[in-house]
């Protein structure tokens, strides 16, 4: 009896053995295909910072056009506060007039509308 347990368990120790053999998981040895990998991925990351460097360049023409628009709407806005104070002091000037420098003056406002007209 005691050789039939030996037995078996020599044949359960084979079985266990080859089953781990069996499913063992296989090495990749395959260095041709990590080589092509690596060239692909290198023209990707080559192909990546041409389009980066495309896309640098494409920000800093857009920051200098941002910035000379941003100067064009400054010139603007200080034009149009400057044109706000000119008249701003004509209506004062005008508010300052007497009865008879009023008269002469939008007497001599409906003289040049008038020619306009005409």
């Amino acid at each position: 009896m005691n050789w039939f347990k030996i037995v078996i368990l020599a044949e359960l120790l084979v079985i266990v053995t080859l089953s781990a053999w069996l499913c063992r998981p296989k090495e990749t040895t395959d260095f041709e295909n990590l080589e092509n990998y690596h060239q692909v991925l290198q023209h990707e990351i080559d192909s990546l910072i041409q389009i980066n460097q495309n896309l640098d360049k494409e920000v800093t023409r857009l920051n200098t056009t941002a910035d000379s628009l941003y100067k064009a709407a400054q010139i603007t806005k200080n034009n149009i506060q400057i044109l706000k104070n000119n008249r701003n002091e004509r209506i004062n000037a005008i508010d300052n007039f007497g009865h008879d420098e009023l008269v002469g003056f939008f007497s001599e406002l409906q003289l040049r509308t008038e020619d306009t007209d005409h």
